[in-house]
């Protein structure tokens, strides 16, 4: 006597997994119609019941998809990428011109120093100058401007 579930897939295929009264589970496929062989799946005492991962084997090939795939971004963020599963895949994504508003975002704990998108390259290369001059020493009296190398 034994105890059994069958799966049936869209395309007419099946898998059966049976239970016998010594609680071995079973398993079985079928292709074009005809099953296969059963394989032993597991026993009393062999793990908690779900199939364990040494039971299972490492596929021997992988395929590429029959036609490749398109994965798009879209909203803020754009680009696309294609794949057809015959290795890894980099998208590369660019903001969307005006989608994003940096007005007053950036600021120097007191006033916001980005007023509108146009004005992020020159306070970058202002905050750089200021940076590099605004070491002042005092020599005899004379407030001197110097880098950090003192030049």
């Amino acid at each position: 006597m034994f105890y059994g579930l069958q799966f049936n897939t869209s395309g007419g295929e099946s898998m059966q997994v049976v239970i016998n009264t010594a609680l071995q589970v079973y398993a079985r496929a079928s292709s074009g119609g005809i099953f296969g062989e059963w394989k032993y799946v597991c026993g009393p005492g062999e793990g908690d019941g779900a199939l364990e991962v040494e039971k299972a084997t490492v596929a021997e090939k992988a395929y590429r998809l029959a036609s490749p795939m398109t994965i798009t971004f879209a909203g803020d963020a754009q680009g696309a990428v294609s794949f057809d599963g015959s290795g890894n895949v980099t998208a590369t994504l660019s903001v969307r011109n005006g989608s994003v508003d940096v007005s007053d975002l950036v600021n120097d704990s007191l006033n916001a120093l980005i007023r509108d998108k146009n004005s992020i390259l020159m306070k970058k290369v202002q905050s750089m100058i200021d940076e590099a001059i605004s070491y002042h020493v005092n020599k005899s009296g004379w407030h001197v401007s110097q880098d950090r190398g003192g030049n």
